[in-house]
């Protein structure tokens, strides 16, 4: 049985998929936005022993509304089209629990932000290629393509 979200991939790397959030406090690191993703514990912190701090590299390949339309923040912005392809910087900090975090760069979110993609209002699916922890960069999922809906 196929998958839907392996269809048509050519490169090896990881998908994250999930629901943009917000943290209302302060991030400990300059790259960091204080917008973010959730993903699983086991595909980057443990299988790739990442640290805080570390910076998981790829791009956009989606971005969709998470609620229904109706109830979405009413916004004249450009198609989202637009920034599908992105290149996209994320800083990765360890949760607790079964739950890492991916907090998207400051330098993307400028761009991001000016879409209106309001935070709890819009998911986004990231492929990941690259992870550089303290001064090693390792391709992710060399072998394969491994998906992550956290």
């Amino acid at each position: 049985m196929s998958n839907p979200h392996l269809c048509g991939l050519v490169t090896m790397t990881l998908i994250v998929e999930g629901v943009i959030h917000h943290l209302d406090s302060e991030i400990s690191h300059k790259m960091a936005s204080n917008t973010y993703l959730s993903i699983s514990k086991k595909v980057i912190g443990y299988t790739y022993n990442a640290v805080s701090g570390s910076i998981a590299s790829g791009r956009i390949a989606d971005v969709s509304p998470y609620m229904d339309r109706d109830r979405l923040t009413e916004a004249a912005v450009p198609k989202l089209e637009n920034i599908i392809g992105m290149k996209i910087d994320t800083v990765f900090f360890p949760g607790k629990d079964d739950k890492d975090f991916l907090f998207i760069s400051i330098k993307n979110w400028l761009v991001l932000k000016e879409y209106a993609l309001f935070p709890e209002e819009y998911s986004m699916r990231l492929e990941l290629n690259t992870l550089s922890v303290k001064h090693k960069k390792y391709k992710l999922y060399s072998k394969g393509t491994v998906v992550d809906k956290a």
